[in-house]
């Protein structure tokens, strides 16, 4: 009987929450939510509830530490670590006896409940529990092991009871089966809810496993892996089809696995959004049936001995019918088992799965599979031959029918490339070549490879050395790839001017042209190399061992043969590009310089009697130093300038300073040039290598005339009574001309009349510039003096009429004065320093009798001089 048994739309993936905290490592929180009721009196009851996984040793938190924040300020208004309330193990409803659950699959539901008073405010609350960290094992998260999670709600201002979800966490979700599944919700309110799929949040991260308090909002979402989102968070056919006005998702999953999804309910009351209540929930996708399944393929080309696999699941016998028709015994009750056909043909073959731990469960499936002859081709797996002439016969052995077709790959060097014979023989351009081919018949195919390695012996010889040195030459082979040598020297006249060394001496006997031949062979393979050679007197070149090395600065080069030729030689000298000539034919060429610096090859060849010689000579140019400085070149006398050395040199150098007949060996020089005119500067470096640069700057320097600063001054004293100073600007030659008379008054006039309006000492200033800027300075000192001048009434009348009522002098142009008066006996009756106010005729706050009355008068004037009066002064009633 075939059975496809169906679980129940209720059994849904685990729920899934953020794994523990860091020190617990605890995966073991598969889900949680928060919900909340009105009490009352501003009180709400706010409940948490979260699972775990019973499989898992560690339990859940006890307490839990619940957050709740203002939502206006992000403050912390409640933090409490609340009990353990209750603890239930959620039973799966299987009904189906032939349901297999996956084995240790159990989850746990605790919840905790608080009271907590929240007064009334505009922005409402928000209540967060917090862990870390997610199942390892998610397959749509990135780094889900570091990413924690946010169990979270909003409380609105409004008086409000949240939305509670109706139905227990669903435990299973079954792979390529479709699952049915509701997320709706009740809200005793009655406001209008809408479904979401959303992404979870995270807020927490492996280092802060378990935040207390928790961290405030706003969260951020959880990261999604490549492929997945909020709207579809898990591999499945065709798309996911969730309602957001009931609650319900529909779908086929089509990945075994463990996956996070996100589910919000939002609550909206007239029309407006009031909370979000959202829940992460982790659907767990699992096999659940018995299921049959044969995998082997439908055309094969095994022959008549046929192995069966087995891909069934869920299944603890079996049953196989291999489908001939006219045999009863065609039948096998091990899981993968092996049968011999009667005949080539095709068979429908029949597997029946068996499960007895819940009762007698099967699941059928039947195959039609066409058993075709063996096709087993064999390939030599490697290919070796002599590369010269070279065809190798690819011959495909082993089993395969009359009927097989053969597609060969060999390379773009093959001739040809894509032959389709069984044997084809093919010619290589190449010393080695990977080669594979295709055998199909009935449907089935195989492909073999090979690979082609040729031995190629390559004959060589040393001919540097053969021509024209003697008549005793020294042969060698460098040949490649060759285990043995023949040499024949070419004396038409000799047997035994052979040899089967690498190196050989052979001692021709007369000068004259010969053929020298040299056969490398490995093993059957063979390269032969013919040499015409001259054998004359010898002809030589002295070798230079040494490096002859010139500074870039006037480099002149001498170069020599020296060697063993007749008069009859040729020379051809080859010097670089930069060489000032670019080739020679003299026998010893002079004068050859170089533009550039470094080291420079020259290659002499010369020619005699048919044979040459060749000699590699090597000059060196070493870098001179470029001399160079920077300064000022223009300035008033006395000048003083800096000479700032900028030479150019990769290495170390020493300097020498030529100024005015002065010589200074220093890196930097200053100088100071006390005269006008025109100076040269002479700068030489001398480098380490004895390389050297000189720089010459003529009429570098010029120093400018300084003018000579002289002003005619009358008077240099007077008093403020005429305080005027006539200035005269008495410079010679062309200038300008600033004044500056010490009482912050100016003036760029030759001749100027000042008039000072103050007394005192006053330093005035002539500033004189040239037209090049240059500049003299004079000061000097006028003196303003002021007019000393005072006046004493004789007498005052001291009868409040307003008309002289006070005796008081009458002083210009001082500091300070002290009046006293004295009767006729001498007594001091009144004494001031306020002499602008003067004596009422008053004593002791009585009026003073009319009499005569001596007074003294001090004055301390501005110029600094005194004065001291004494004299009689008449009171009248």
């Amino acid at each position: 009987m075939f059975f496809k048994i169906k679980i129940f739309h209720q059994l849904i993936g685990l729920l899934v929450l953020i794994s523990s905290p860091l020190i617990l490592n605890a995966s073991h929180i598969v889900g949680g939510k928060i919900t909340y009721r009105y009490l009352g009196s501003n009180n709400y009851e706010i409940k948490l509830t979260v699972y775990r996984d019973c499989s898992d040793l560690i339990d859940f938190d006890n307490p839990a530490p619940i957050t709740i924040f203002d939502n206006g300020t992000n403050a912390v208004l409640y933090n409490n670590q609340v009990t353990l309330f209750h603890r239930d193990t959620i039973n799966p409803n299987n009904p189906n006896p032939c349901f297999i659950p996956p084995p240790g699959i159990c989850v746990e539901e605790g919840y905790y409940l608080d009271t907590v008073n929240l007064p009334p405010n505009v922005a409402g609350y928000t209540a967060t529990y917090q862990r870390c960290c997610h199942n390892s094992s998610l397959l749509n998260i990135i780094n889900p092991s570091f990413n924690g999670t946010t169990i979270t709600t909003n409380i609105p201002p409004q008086i409000n009871n949240s939305a509670t979800f109706l139905n227990f966490p669903p435990i299973y979700v079954c792979v390529n089966d479709t699952f049915n599944y509701s997320f709706s919700a009740t809200d005793i309110d009655n406001d209008s809810l809408v479904y979401q799929m959303c992404t979870p949040l995270s807020g927490i991260t492996f280092f802060n496993g378990q935040p207390n308090p928790a961290t405030p909002p706003p969260y951020s979402p959880l990261s999604w892996s490549n492929g997945y989102s909020a709207n579809n968070p898990l591999t499945n056919l065709n798309g996911i089809n969730f309602n957001s006005t009931t609650g319900t998702i529909h779908f086929v999953p089509t990945l075994q696995g463990q996956f996070a999804v996100g589910i919000c309910v939002l609550e909206y009351r007239n029309g407006v959004l009031l909370n979000t209540n959202s829940l992460e929930i982790q659907f767990n996708v699992v096999p659940c049936y018995i299921v049959s399944s044969i995998p082997t393929a439908t055309n094969i080309c095994e022959g008549l001995n046929v192995h069966f696999q087995n891909g069934s699941t869920n299944a603890t016998a079996y049953h196989w019918d291999f489908g001939v028709p006219t045999i009863l015994t065609d039948t096998s009750n091990i899981i993968s088992p092996t049968y011999i056909f009667p005949s080539y043909g095709t068979y429908t073959i029949s597997l029946v799965a068996i499960n007895t731990s819940y009762g007698l469960c099967k699941d059928t499936t039947t195959k039609a599979i066409t058993i075709n002859p063996l096709l087993a081709p064999v390939l030599q797996p490697t290919f070796s031959a002599c590369y010269k002439n070279n065809a190798i016969n690819l011959n495909v052995g082993g089993s395969f029918d009359n009927s097989a077709t053969f597609n060969w790959d060999l390379g773009s060097n093959a001739t040809p490339s894509n032959p389709t014979t069984h044997n084809p023989t093919i010619h290589f351009d190449t010393l080695s070549q990977n080669v594979s081919v295709i055998v199909s018949q009935f449907g089935c195919s195989d492909t073999l490879h090979s690979s082609i390695n040729f031995i190629n012996p390559i004959a060589s010889i040393n001919t540097g050395n053969l021509n024209c040195n003697g008549s005793k030459l020294n042969f060698a082979s460098f040949s490649s790839n060759a285990t043995n040598v023949f040499w024949d020297f070419g004396v038409s006249a000799l047997t035994n001017d052979t040899s089967s060394f690498n190196s050989t001496v052979f001692n021709y006997p007369a000068y004259g042209n010969y053929t020298v031949t040299l056969i490398a062979y490995n093993g059957a393979c063979s390269d032969t190399l013919r040499l015409p050679i001259s054998v004359n007197d010898t002809l030589s070149l002295n070798p230079i061992n040494t490096i002859e090395t010139q500074c870039l600065n006037g480099n002149s080069f001498n170069f020599f043969a020296n060697g063993h030729y007749s008069n009859n030689a040729v020379f051809t000298w080859q010097f670089d590009p930069t060489a000032s000539t670019p080739s020679s034919t003299q026998e010893n060429p002079a004068n050859i310089s170089f533009s550039t610096t470094g080291v420079h090859a020259v290659r002499f060849y010369i020619t005699d009697n048919g044979c040459s010689k060749q000699r590699l000579q090597v000059v060196k140019v070493l870098p001179s130093p470029q001399a160079n400085f920077i300064s000022d070149t223009i300035g008033c006398e006395p000048l003083t300038i800096h000479f700032t050395n900028q030479t150019l040199s990769s290495i170390p150098f020493t300097s020498k300073w030529k100024i005015e007949n002065n010589f200074f060996n220093v890196l930097d020089a200053s100088y100071t040039f006390n005269n006008s005119g025109l100076y040269s500067v002479y700068l030489t470096v001398n480098d380490t290598n004895n390389c050297s640069d000189t720089l010459k700057k003529i009429d570098y320097i010029r120093v400018l005339p300084k003018p000579k600063a002289s002003a005619l001054v009358d008077p240099f004293q007077t008093d403020i009574i005429n305080p005027v100073i006539n200035f005269t600007d008495n410079t010679l030659n062309t200038h300008t001309t600033y004044f500056d008379f010490g009482d912050n008054q100016y003036s760029n006039q030759t001749s100027n009349t000042h008039i000072y309006s103050d007394t005192g000492r006053y330093i005035y200033s002539l500033i004189v510039v040239t037209e090049f800027g240059c500049r003299d300075t004079i000061k000097g000192v006028i003196e303003i003096k002021g007019y000393n001048n005072f006046y004493i009434p004789n007498s005052f009348t001291p009868n409040d009429d307003g008309l002289n009522d006070r005796f008081k002098p009458i002083i210009t142009n001082y500091n300070s004065a002290i009046l006293k008066i004295f009767n006729r006996w001498g007594d001091m009756i009144f004494s001031t320093h306020n002499v602008e106010q003067g004596w009422d005729g008053r004593f002791k706050n009585s009026n003073s009798p009319p009499d005569v009355y001596v007074y003294q008068l001090s004055i301390d004037f501005i110029d600094g001089t005194t004065k001291i009066v004494n004299g009689s002064v008449i009171l009248i009633r």
